[in-house]
């Protein structure tokens, strides 16, 4: 490709770099026309502010999904709105452990069945499957934000085009945000789980 629509940062931490001279060396990038905009990939609402505020940082890529509201709640998508900046969601199965079948948790990450056994019941109180909940609550709750999925069949792709271009009830966001309130991050942070959780 003639021009990178996007370049980010993979550490949250560079972004203090960025008035030390990171900045004037992603604006080589820029200024030549190779690349059109620079951001950063964070991990915390402390440092996706910190970066929606920095001038040269254009995007920004957050983890987020129906458990998951820390960035929500603290403000950072009306930031990015008011400084007309683009935010990008990652994780919204949360490492696919939202759409695990809930007798397939595995016993080290036990701590996590009360949490799962609520979405079990949010399913079958509403017919949708997990992965619909997750995207239907990300569609309808930050429609400015772009997903990024990842897919290793053609099938996932297509049951994830499916389940986005379903209507939802607006009941489901009320019904999400009273479920699954204060959710503990030893839950949201994979980096935080056992080693093998999946294996």
């Amino acid at each position: 490709v003639p021009r990178l629509y996007g370049m980010l940062l993979h550490h949250q931490e560079t972004i203090t770099l960025w008035e030390k001279g990171l900045k004037k060396i992603c604006y080589t990038f820029t200024d030549s026309g190779k690349v059109q905009h620079s951001g950063v990939s964070v991990y915390s609402p402390k440092a996706a502010i910190k970066a929606l505020n920095l001038k040269g940082i254009d995007l920004i890529q957050i983890p987020s999904n129906l458990l998951d509201r820390r960035f929500e709640q603290a403000g950072v998508f009306k930031l990015a709105r008011k400084n007309n900046k683009r935010v990008y969601i990652r994780s919204v199965f949360l490492q696919g452990l939202l759409l695990i079948p809930f007798e397939g948790i595995p016993d080290n990450m036990s701590y996590a069945k009360p949490v799962l056994q609520r979405l079990k019941q949010l399913r079958q109180e509403t017919g949708l499957t997990s992965q619909e909940i997750a995207l239907g609550y990300m569609k309808m709750e930050m429609p400015e934000a772009r997903i990024i999925l990842g897919v290793e069949q053609i099938t996932q792709l297509k049951q994830n085009l499916k389940s986005w271009g379903k209507t939802y009830p607006p009941s489901l966001i009320p019904k999400i945000k009273t479920m699954f309130m204060n959710v503990d991050e030893t839950i949201l942070n994979p980096v935080l789980w056992p080693a093998s959780h999946f294996d």
